[in-house]
C-alpha cells in the first residue's frame, strides 16, 4: 500500500520544464538540511523507500513522489549533487517524468 508521507510540497515551490515534463527545485528552497534525504516519510507501508507528496497548487491533487536516484559525490557538500524522485503510483507517471532535488 502507498502511504501519504510527509513532508507535503506544493508544486509552485518548484520549476516546470514542459519539454522534460520535470519539476525542479533546489534543497534550501524545500528547507532540506545539505546533503541530508532525512525528513522524509516512507511511501510504502511494506517497504523502507522515502519520498513526500507532492501536492498541485492548481487542482489540489496529491501524488506520492518516491527516491529513484542519487548522483552522490564524497567530496561534494553533503554528498549528494542531485536527487531524483518519481511517482510511486506507476499509473501517475504518464502525468509528469520526475522531480529533481539540486543540492545547492
Amino acid at each position: 500500500m502507498i502511504l501519504k508521507p510527509s513532508p507535503y510540497y506544493s508544486t509552485d515551490q518548484f520549476i516546470w520544464n514542459k519539454d522534460t515534463r520535470t519539476f525542479s527545485a533546489e534543497a534550501s528552497d524545500l528547507h532540506w538540511p545539505v546533503g541530508s534525504l532525512s525528513g522524509l516519510g516512507r511511501v510504502y507501508d511494506d517497504a523502507c523507500d522515502v519520498g513526500f507528496t507532492l501536492v498541485s497548487h492548481k487542482t489540489g491533487r496529491e501524488i506520492v513522489m518516491v527516491h529513484n536516484d542519487t548522483d552522490s559525490d564524497p567530496d561534494y557538500s553533503g554528498g549528494w549533487r542531485v536527487v531524483e524522485f518519481i511517482p510511486a503510483n506507476l499509473s501517475e507517471r504518464k502525468l509528469f517524468a520526475k522531480v529533481v532535488v539540486f543540492n545547492d
